[in-house]
This record gives structure tokens, sequence and C-alpha cells, in this order.
């Protein structure tokens, strides 16, 4: 999941013949079908994790059976477990949000984040970027203006006389 920014109901679907490379996946929240890149290492550990199993099973297949996959309360209930005396708080969902911010780290650019978790919305971006939209456009648009110079001391001295004979001028007309 921190590889491809997949959710936990997608990787756990994963029958032993998906495990390719690329690896194609059928997004159920999106109803698309999406290829993932992924890199050797994590192509021979998944292909180690299913050695000698069926094509048709599920790559992570329920303890009972092999013909469901693990249901996501069995892999949070085994996550919890496992960092129990981590004093560490993740779930499933973790690894995603930091296969944003990693993407995000390399370009600063939150479209292309939005793009590579399929997100229709960019507010369901910042969530998992944890940053203020508001406060980004604001910067955003802050940078593209151009800053003004301050004015120079003849400019300063310009001004003032301007002020100063303007009063006079006001004050002699009224009489």
């Amino acid at each position: 999941m921190k590889e491809t920014g997949l959710r936990i109901g997608d990787v756990l679907a994963l029958k032993v013949k998906d495990i390719t490379n690329p690896l194609e996946v059928y997004e159920h929240k999106t109803k698309k079908t999406r290829a993932h890149t992924i890199s050797g290492r994590l192509l021979d550990e998944l292909s180690a994790h299913v050695k000698g199993r069926h094509s048709s099973w599920y790559a992570f297949a329920s303890p009972r059976t092999n013909k469901k996959h693990l249901h996501r309360s069995t892999y949070h209930r085994r996550l919890k477990r496992a960092l129990a005396g981590l004093h560490f708080d993740c779930s499933a969902h973790s690894n995603r949000k930091l296969f944003a911010q990693n993407i995000f780290a390399e370009n600063k650019n939150i479209f292309d984040v939005q793009k590579a978790l399929g997100h229709k919305y960019i507010t369901a971006t910042t969530s998992y970027l944890d940053i203020d939209l508001i406060q980004t456009i604001a910067n955003a648009a802050n940078q593209t203006q151009t800053p003004t110079k301050p004015p120079t001391l003849r400019q300063k001295i310009n001004s003032f006389f301007k002020k100063l004979f303007r009063k006079k001028d006001a004050t002699v007309n009224r009489q």
C-alpha cells in the first residue's frame, strides 16, 4: 500500500494471478482498473508469499479458507497486535497517506498527488497531506504577484512636498 497507494480492500482482494508487474488492480471504490508499477523487491516478496498457491486463490487468503480473502477487520486486529508495544498509532490507511506524502515531498505538486490517488476532489487530497487548502492557495497567489519595491528617498521627499503644498493650497482657497 505504501508503494502503490492502494486501499486495503483492493490489496486484500488481489488473487495470486494478479501478482505481476505492473500490478493491474480493479479499484472497488472508483470502479476502475489501474496499473501500478511496483519495485522488483516488492514483486519478489509477493511472489514468495504466494508461491505454491493456485492462481485463482486470494493472495491474502482467509485463515479458514482460500476461497475468501482476509477480512479487513482481521488485518486491522493483526496490525494493532503487531504495534501494541510500540506506542505508535497506525492504520491500514496510514500507508496510503504515506504514499501521498512521499509524492508531495518529491515534487510539491498537489495535483500529481490527486491523480496518483484517484481523488475526484482536491479537498480529499489535502486531508491526506495534512495541509490547509486555503493557506496553500493563498501562498500560491502571493508567489505569482510581483513584490512592490519600497519607495526611494527621492520618492518619499516628493510625496512629502506634494502633501505639504496640497494642504497650503486648500487653506488659501478657503480664505
